[in-house]
């Protein structure tokens, strides 16, 4: 990799670059990995990951959601390392902690956010991806 400028570092076996977004201020708070028409966003992850003191505090996010407009459910589950969504065709997407109703998928593009009612429980997941933001889940009861 070689440096461009002071925010752009390029391959020279590939035509492909990274670019980091500053936001006017250090350090970058995110960065773009570039290959042609092709743009992978990443956001940096906070330096004081959230982590749960208790197991309830992630139990309360098992469950089933649906997403109306892709007529698909979800089911989030605790797996060996924590919350995990299951999936017939491909592996478990395993979800990190970021914050309190954040989650990133490990080794994926995947960031999903729960929303909470009222009374504190999580009624609404959010999924983005690389090509679809903010997909609306429900709860299912």
């Amino acid at each position: 990799m070689h440096a461009e400028s002071a925010d752009t570092f390029a391959y020279r076996v590939v035509d492909a670059s990274v670019r980091f977004h500053f936001d006017g201020a250090l350090p970058a708070t995110r960065l773009s990995y570039l290959r042609g028409a092709y743009a992978q966003p990443a956001e940096r992850l906070p330096d004081d990951v959230w982590q749960p003191r208790e197991p309830s505090e992630l139990a309360v996010f098992r469950g089933r959601f649906v997403s109306d407009e892709l007529g698909v459910v979800y089911t989030v589950e605790q797996g060996t390392n924590g919350p995990r969504i299951p999936f017939v065709r491909r592996d478990a997407l395993e979800l990190v902690p970021l914050a309190r109703d954040a989650f990133a998928g490990r080794d994926s593009s995947v960031k999903l956010r729960f929303v909470r009612d009222a009374r504190g429980l999580p009624t609404e997941l959010f999924v983005s991806l690389v090509d679809a933001h903010d997909v609306r889940f429900t709860r299912v009861p």
